[in-house]
C-alpha cells in the first residue's frame, strides 16, 4: 500500500525542509532572512522572489550546468512562502 501523505518532517516536502534546514544552520544567511523578513513588500510573492533569489546567490547559481539545472528544479519544488512565515511567527 502506498503512502499518499505528502510532507515531510512538518513541511510542505523534503525540499523545503532542507532549505530552510540549511538557512538555520548559517548564522549569515539566518541573519540575512530574517532582514528580509522585516521589509515591507508590496506584493507577499515578492518576498518568496526575493528569498529564492538570496539562496539562489548562495549557492552561486550562476553558470549553464547539469548541477545549476537540478538544483534549480529542486528549488522549484520549494515552498517559499512557507519558510518566510516560519521567520516572521519567531
Amino acid at each position: 500500500m502506498e503512502n499518499k501523505e505528502k510532507g515531510y518532517n512538518g513541511w510542505t516536502n523534503y525540499e523545503t525542509w532542507l532549505v530552510s534546514l540549511w538557512i538555520n544552520n548559517d548564522e549569515a544567511l539566518q541573519t540575512t532572512v530574517k532582514n528580509l523578513c522585516k521589509q515591507k513588500f508590496q506584493y507577499n510573492f515578492q518576498k518568496d522572489e526575493a528569498l529564492k533569489g538570496i539562496v539562489e546567490e548562495y549557492i552561486f547559481l550562476d553558470e549553464a550546468s547539469l548541477r545549476t539545472d537540478l538544483i534549480k528544479s529542486a528549488l522549484s519544488e520549494v515552498n517559499w512562502t512557507e519558510i518566510i512565515n516560519s521567520f516572521e511567527a519567531e
